[in-house]
């Protein structure tokens, strides 16, 4: 078959592989043609895909053209590869074609959970079931391909695998993927801008060379941790000066967490801003190393548990602006971020990012111990980091919508999900995806955190920690909190 007819019976075939049909009457059109035809299906699938999430001023990335084709490379050594460990060369050309004629209807499958989640339907872990339904078709329709096509049972599943393994992986890890349509990064109300703060006159080197006396002095005013009590210390890392919203936030997330959470004495704010230049440390990567390798000697790194707070404008390849006057500031980087806490040995540590494109430091900062979270995923812009804010979406929902009273953090993070969602719908807004993980240990340890939060906030007689500005809504907490503690 040729042609058209030959496109139609493979799109068939795809569908019988991936609804576990049966194949005696399938017909799979094996050409370079048909591959070709397949191939730019699929790419249309995915700029359309694109296209129906992006906001309308969004513009055409032709540069996420080169990971398409890095795609196509590498799916194409991954299938050659399985065909050399089954020695069937001549499987090479139906494997892709197979291959190619399953992913239309995949793609389908992702759109029917893009389209659930701009609903505003909140169904909670769909994103990740969906994914893994499709990773699920591909192995499935793959190994059923193999089987029709002659290679036994065991080492048809194999394979399978192993091609998705050499191909999957590779391609999330090393291609980096900015979407086919961005919204336009100069402009909007998360445009970084050039700074209008009279520093000037600023000696840049006076400057930096008392950051280490500033530094110290923030530290060494820190209260030391309590033995046999889960201290929490609190870090804000806020290194864009243009900007008063960031520097509002870390204050208002340091009162709560002071006030709320018994941290007082226990916080340390890195901010970059012309209101406090002259008393707080700056935010610049030097001094959040040697900040985070200090918290490391005061805290009990088997104990005590870290929360850090990163806010600032991002950017598509995930870097943290950083931005003081004319002084020449390196700018943040998951991996980076990533070797600073991992050379801290502070075990249970919470890290929370709030910047547009804040999404692609979870791969990188993820684990057992640790609960991470961003305002927005890896390939969307956040919202609130304006002048005309004193707190981003991300912060205001988490902070002072939830955190403000309830003291799980995976209640307050699903519930601020569920409030930036509607927030953005009710401005037309395009869906910032906020997400986070958490590992199992480290919500184990939270919820312990937790019970004494709360049982300190109800104890209190003198200041309340918990709606000190609603004592009736207090005195309801404490009383659930009591009934529910055995």
């Amino acid at each position: 078959m040729k042609g058209m007819g030959g496109l139609w019976a493979n799109l068939k075939t795809g569908g019988r592989l991936l609804f576990l049909r049966p194949l005696q009457a399938a017909q799979l059109a094996v050409s370079f043609d048909q591959l070709l035809a397949l191939v730019l299906i699929d790419l249309g699938l995915q700029i359309t895909g694109d296209w129906l999430q992006a906001p309308a001023t969004a513009q055409f990335n032709p540069w996420s053209l080169l990971y398409s084709c890095a795609g196509w490379t590498l799916v194409g050594l991954a299938a050659w590869l399985v065909s050399r460990f089954l020695r069937r060369r001549e499987l090479l050309l139906p494997l892709l074609v197979g291959l190619y004629s399953l992913l239309p209807l995949l793609h389908l499958i992702q759109w029917l959970g893009v389209a659930v989640e701009s609903a505003s339907l909140a169904i909670e872990g769909l994103a990740p079931a969906l994914a893994a339904l499709v990773l699920l078709g591909l192995a499935v329709g793959l190994q059923r391909l193999l089987r029709w096509k002659g290679v036994a049972p065991l080492r048809a599943s194999f394979s399978a695998l192993l091609l998705l393994l050499l191909w999957l992986p590779l391609t999330a890890t090393y291609a980096p993927y900015a979407g086919f349509w961005l919204a336009p990064y100069e402009v909007g109300e998360e445009a970084i801008v050039p700074a209008t703060a009279p520093y000037a006159p600023l000696d840049a080197e006076t400057l930096l060379m008392a950051q280490h006396q500033q530094l110290t002095k923030a530290l060494n005013g820190l209260e030391p941790q309590r033995p046999g009590v889960t201290d929490l210390y609190f870090m804000a890392y806020a290194p864009f000066a243009s900007e008063t919203v960031f520097l509002s936030e870390v204050q208002i997330i340091r009162r709560l967490l002071e006030q709320r959470f018994d941290a007082q004495g226990r916080a340390l704010t890195l901010v970059n801003h012309s209101d406090t230049f002259l008393q707080q440390p700056l935010a610049t990567a030097a001094n959040l190393r040697l900040a985070l390798q200090g918290l490391g000697q005061l805290m009990d790194p088997e104990e005590d548990v870290l929360v850090l707070y990163l806010t600032s404008h991002g950017s598509p390849d995930h870097r943290l602006a950083a931005e003081f006057g004319e002084l020449p500031l390196t700018e943040l980087t998951p991996g980076y971020l990533a070797r600073l806490l991992e050379q801290t040995g502070i075990r249970w540590q919470v890290v929370l990012v709030s910047a547009c494109y804040g999404g692609g430091y979870l791969p990188y900062l993820e684990g057992e111990s640790r609960f991470v979270a961003a305002a927005a995923a890896a390939d969307r812009t956040s919202f609130g980091c304006g002048n005309d804010h004193d707190m981003t979406y991300f912060g205001n929902a988490l902070f002072r919508e939830q955190l403000s009273q309830e003291f799980s953090l995976i209640k307050a993070m699903r519930q601020a999900q569920r409030s930036i969602l509607e927030r953005e719908r009710q401005e037309s807004l395009p869906p910032s995806l906020p997400e986070f993980r958490v590992g199992e240990a480290m919500a184990i340890k939270w919820q312990q955190l937790s019970e004494r939060l709360a049982g300190v906030a109800c104890s209190r007689t003198d200041k309340p920690l918990v709606e000190a500005d609603d004592p009736q809504r207090a005195q309801e907490y404490c009383k659930r909190a009591a009934a529910a503690s055995p």
